[in-house]
């Protein structure tokens, strides 16, 4: 049944785009994703267009992304926004995705339209999206092939040369598909940390706490995260020189915690020593940083089956692996420096394109489209 009904989803996609053809293209730009909403856009979305604008003020850009939480009613509103995703992707000259969009990998697209895949990961080492096709989390073949999954891409946008070639997989694309530029994101980590004056309650960075961040993937449930963030504060308790803060996933339902202030997840990194994660990309954030990273993965043989790793990461750094809070502690308190630098140059290698200016090389490759 379910094969059916993406058929059907394809060629009713395809024949509302082939419809809206028949206007006028125009010299614009339209942002498409899943993964934020167009009142508040993620960050690499946000500062793209930012530069965008910037360095074309008249610029036309329109911004179409709604996030899919999987529920009836969100189908139901996604399917008559999709309408307006396929009028703009059929009259637009250049379009920007952050994941797949099925409005636009599904439909045959215009010749002249070109499309850039802005994909908000600095890197990549657990496997996603066409790499985990068949296996237990991830989707179907089915799927994948009839919904048309990472089709119509132009480029790609990776944060470094060694990315591009172990992610190209997960799009189905050759390396030589990909832009080495680096991401948005990058820039915002590598500024200078912000600090409002007027916020009493923001984090203070004077060296007189040691900062661990926890920062979990969405893969862990959701009440797991909030468990586990209560025992990791509770086996710092007794130590009033470390202090653990929380930061959810983006597409999390759970809000960051145990930190004061609405401070985003980039500015707590800035103000942490440590990173503490299982398996989220957030650590080629912390990399760029200089942060000390840990990981946290009692379950990792389950993950293992269910979603996989690119390559034997994080288990070629075991040192930096806990199986338990308790050896997180531990790790915390006595693992030597050398380990994390080890690892430290491992996820650099990865981040060659992410040097200053990666939203202004982004942004003039796009105008060369427009």
């Amino acid at each position: 049944m379910k094969k059916v009904l993406y058929w059907i989803a394809r060629w009713g996609i395809r024949a509302v785009y082939a419809m809206y053809t028949v206007l006028p293209l125009r010299h614009r730009v339209v942002m498409m994703s899943r993964q934020s909403n167009s009142k508040k856009l993620a960050l690499d979305m946000r500062l793209l267009k930012e530069e965008l604008l910037r360095k074309r003020p008249d610029l036309d850009i329109v911004v179409l992304c709604k996030r899919d939480d999987h529920s009836l009613r969100a189908f139901v509103e996604n399917g008559f926004f999709m309408l307006t995703q396929l009028r703009y992707a059929a009259t637009s000259t250049v379009i920007v995705v952050d994941g797949y969009v099925p409005a636009v990998c599904i439909p045959n697209l215009r010749q002249e339209v070109w499309v850039l895949q802005l994909w908000h990961a600095l890197g990549g080492f657990k496997k996603f999206s066409l790499m985990t096709v068949g296996q237990p989390g991830g989707h179907s073949e089915d799927q994948a092939r009839i919904l048309c999954m990472h089709r119509n891409y132009d480029a790609i946008v990776s944060s470094g040369t060694k990315t591009s070639e172990i992610v190209g997989p997960a799009f189905g694309y050759p390396a030589s598909r990909f832009l080495p530029l680096g991401l948005p994101r990058a820039d915002s980590v590598l500024e200078p940390p912000k600090f409002d004056p007027e916020d009493e309650e923001a984090l203070v960075d004077d060296g007189s706490v040691t900062r661990i961040l926890y920062a979990p993937t969405l893969e862990n449930k959701q009440g797991t995260v909030e468990a586990t963030f209560k025992e990791i504060q509770e086996a710092f308790a007794d130590d009033d020189s470390i202090e653990v803060i929380f930061s959810a996933h983006p597409v999390s339902k759970l809000l960051s915690g145990g930190t004061k202030g609405s401070t985003p997840t980039i500015e707590l990194m800035k103000r942490s020593d440590f990173v503490v994660t299982d398996y989220s990309s957030i650590i080629f954030e912390a990399a760029l940083l200089g942060k000390k990273v840990l990981f946290l993965t009692p379950d990792i043989e389950d993950y293992k089956q269910r979603v996989g790793f690119i390559r034997d990461f994080p288990e070629d750094h075991p040192a930096t692996m806990a199986m338990s809070v308790s050896e997180l502690a531990d790790k915390v308190h006595n693992l030597p420096q050398t380990a994390y630098d080890e690892l430290q140059d491992d996820l650099m290698s990865y981040l060659d394109g992410c040097t200053p200016g990666s939203s202004s090389r982004i942004a003039s490759e796009i105008l060369k489209h427009v």
